[in-house]
């Protein structure tokens, strides 16, 4: 599989928390778009609706999502700003500090009453401590925080779910799908909005948005009224192709079976940077991480990664790594190598 990706050859890529890598055969599949276009105009653009037909059902069996509750969508920034405009102006909202600002700016926008949590090894008590002080209508977070790869606890928002019925959950999957196995009907969310240029390896300008039944019976809200509102105008034909390409491309290499070796790298480089006391010690207090973290780090430090042929990227106070499926040993002995030589 990683023949696939031409930059593995050249880098150490440990940067798809920023962008995922884009495979030969997608390159293919983009190019063969963009010679229908060329060719038929008028006729490409009329394929637009069996495109959308065609994406929701992937999107539908890829992620467990029931039929007529999945859209295409450009990406999570536009998609929350569909969710929220369905959203009741007196609507109280409970976000996470520092959450990604796409997702807390436009709640901000919309003038809901909200209140914030810190993020730390703790948030989930936090967030249990502030409903039971005030509860809230609508709990908004992301399933993994994009600084420093914070992995919410579902277990957790199920129970809160038991504790308070009423409560509505909206996640923001950008740093999540693709890295894990999700199925939406049976998680803890009513709405889950994600762009998928990341860990989906589907490129630019194309998400997903799922809805549940309770989110559409409480915001009156009907998948028909929703759907004009998305497909409003033109359709994006080579992006939501990509994306379906990118699901079929998955479910080709095997998706369970992928995540099952990311997980056991994932354990591998969580030992590996504890033993070089590079892991923060919030991270050893929670049972599970996702595959991003964020190491100590200066800018002279950084650059000395880059140097190295280490893809990674500055975030908060500290470099943001990640690893994905195309990621291998090699690759995590060389990052602690240079980390060491580094710190």
């Amino acid at each position: 599989m990683t023949q696939e990706f031409p930059l593995l050859e050249k880098t150490t890529y440990l940067n798809t928390a920023y962008v995922g890598l884009t495979s030969k055969s997608f390159k293919q599949h983009l190019n063969a778009s963009n010679e229908d276009f060329l060719n038929h105009a008028d006729y490409y653009k009329n394929s637009g609706d069996i495109t959308r037909e065609r994406v929701e059902s992937s999107l539908n069996s890829f992620f467990g999502i029931p039929k007529q509750q999945a859209f295409f969508v450009p990406g999570f920034s536009i998609g929350i700003q569909w969710v929220l405009e369905r959203i009741p102006n007196d609507a109280r909202f409970l976000l996470l500090e520092e959450d990604y600002p796409s997702l807390t700016h436009a709640v901000k926008a919309r003038g809901f009453e909200r209140r914030t949590v810190p993020i730390d090894e703790n948030v989930e008590d936090s967030i249990l401590k502030a409903m039971e002080s005030r509860p809230v209508d609508f709990l908004a977070l992301s399933l993994v925080q994009y600084t420093s790869g914070l992995l919410i606890d579902f277990e957790f928002l199920h129970h809160l779910k038991e504790k308070y019925p009423d409560l509505m959950i909206i996640g923001d999957g950008t740093q999540y799908i693709g890295g894990f196995p999700f199925d939406f009907d049976h998680s803890p969310f009513d709405v889950m909005v994600a762009s998928a240029y990341k860990f989906m390896l589907a490129g630019f300008g194309c998400g997903v948005l799922a809805v549940s039944q309770t989110f559409l019976a409480q915001t009156k809200t009907t998948t028909q009224s929703l759907r004009d509102k998305i497909y409003m105008g033109h359709l994006n034909i080579a992006a939501a192709s990509g994306l379906t390409f990118a699901i079929e491309q998955w479910n080709a290499w095997n998706f369970p079976r992928l995540m099952v070796s990311k997980a056991k790298l994932n354990q591998l480089l969580r030992k590996e940077l504890k033993r070089i006391e590079c892991l923060a010690p919030w991270i050893e207090k929670r049972p599970k991480h996702s595959s991003i973290y964020n190491i100590p780090g200066n800018e002279s430090q950084y650059q000395s990664l880059i140097n190295n042929n280490i893809r990674c990227i500055q975030r908060g106070n500290g470099i943001r790594i990640a690893i994905h499926v195309y990621n291998t040993e090699k690759d995590i002995h060389h990052l602690v190598d240079c980390l060491s030589d580094v710190f």
